[in-house]
């Protein structure tokens, strides 16, 4: 790994996953939190019920459950995590910078970003005790009480609850709305914003509670946030990856063009959600080493990677783009926008300016990055600024 290349952006004391490298190591030694185990069949139980079927569609991950992939290259993952840099929210490959952009991820997983959808609720949860939070409790977990480990005085539960009950009980007129809400509980904890353990919190119900209004939040920038958060964690020597870490993994066959698993011949390769272009009907059934990366194989494939060689634009050209959804995430693209963590009530920012080789197809150089959120409007940005919602 190019570790000088890295360094020369830091200061003497900060601390980043390229100082401590071993060339050696064969295997990543963290814990990706984020994953889609038992998510298809979770869909495929609870979507049977018309209306459950209905609040799904509308509620903004529609696209996302198309998604019927399990495999994930984590050695690749964790190559590309590698390179991340949290001062600039940004890949340092060895010959350029690259960013992860809003209209990436859109188009990877069909989750939309903003474009006037309101911020996910999270209730507080220090007091749940109280007589308000137990009042929740009684409406939207009572049926939880009883399984093993589940504790009604506590904040959080195991998420193993959730999948169990929804497995244990064939949804039904009387129980739809219940097993709707348990089945999106677990896409948020398991999936979207999975945290450091196994262990849901019980504070995303808020989000939850009107099941037509499902649609009007906005489960892309949360999830996005969430994302860039965990790969700052990890950059900095953490040992969990709870953000959405597959993406990157897609991300890096559409813009890269290596590694790539071999698809059959005339499988479509202009579809959203992007990621669907590898699902398993369309691989070539012996793949002959391209399932699975070794950590050094990554690590090597990165460091040959050119600007020329690169797919800068990868969107450009996609039938989707016109779609209201990909329109906005293109124009955020190109902004410094703050990306809000409802859960943590924390903000991380993303610096469009940094990335409109991607969003634009011009080279700029980047202002310095700010270390303050209130230092993001200024009258010398050369950009519109977003600050929070929009």
């Amino acid at each position: 790994m190019d570790v000088l290349m890295i360094l020369s952006s830091k200061e003497p004391d900060e601390k980043h996953i390229s100082t401590s490298i071993d060339p050696l190591d064969t295997q990543h030694d963290i814990t990706f939190r984020s994953n889609l185990e038992d998510l298809e069949d979770l869909y495929d139980r609870v979507v049977v019920h018309e209306s459950a079927s209905q609040v799904l569609q509308n509620s903004g991950l529609a696209r996302f459950f198309e998604i019927r992939i399990k495999r994930a290259d984590q050695q690749l993952a964790y190559a590309i995590i590698e390179r991340w840099w949290y001062s600039t929210n940004s890949f340092h490959f060895p010959n350029f910078e690259i960013g992860f952009t809003p209209l990436d991820f859109v188009h990877l997983t069909g989750i939309p970003i903003g474009n006037g959808r309101r911020r996910l609720e999270h209730a507080a949860t220090s007091k749940w005790k109280s007589r308000e939070n137990q009042q929740l409790e009684d409406t939207y977990f009572g049926p939880l009480h009883g399984y093993a480990k589940y504790n009604k005085n506590s904040p959080e539960f195991p998420i193993v609850c959730l999948v169990n009950y929804i497995k244990d009980n064939p949804i039904n007129d009387e129980n739809w709305e219940i097993m709707t809400r348990y089945f999106l509980l677990c896409v948020i904890s398991k999936v979207l914003l999975a945290r450091t353990t196994t262990r849901a919190s019980k504070g995303w119900i808020a989000s939850l509670r009107d099941l037509n209004a499902i649609g009007n939040y906005d489960w892309g920038s949360a999830c996005f946030s969430h994302l860039y958060s965990s790969m700052s964690a990890v950059a900095r020597g953490g040992k969990n990856m709870c953000g959405l870490a597959m993406v990157l993994e897609y991300w890096f066959y559409i813009y890269f063009r290596t590694l790539t698993p071999f698809l059959q011949e005339g499988v479509p390769t202009d579809v959203w959600p992007a990621i669907m272009i590898f699902k398993k009907d369309s691989l070539v059934k012996l793949q002959r080493g391209t399932s699975k990366h070794s950590l050094n194989t990554a690590r090597q494939q990165i460091e040959l990677r050119t600007i020329v060689g690169t797919e800068w634009q990868p969107w450009s050209t996609s039938m989707y783009r016109d779609h209201p959804d990909i329109v906005h995430a293109r124009e955020i693209s190109n902004q410094r926008v703050a990306f809000c963590n409802p859960e943590s009530d924390t903000s991380i920012m993303y610096l469009g300016e940094r990335f409109l080789r991607q969003t634009k197809g011009f080279i700029t150089i980047p202002i310095s990055p700010r270390e303050r959120l209130e230092d993001l409007a200024t009258p010398n940005d050369p950009i519109d600024v977003v600050e929070g919602r929009y």
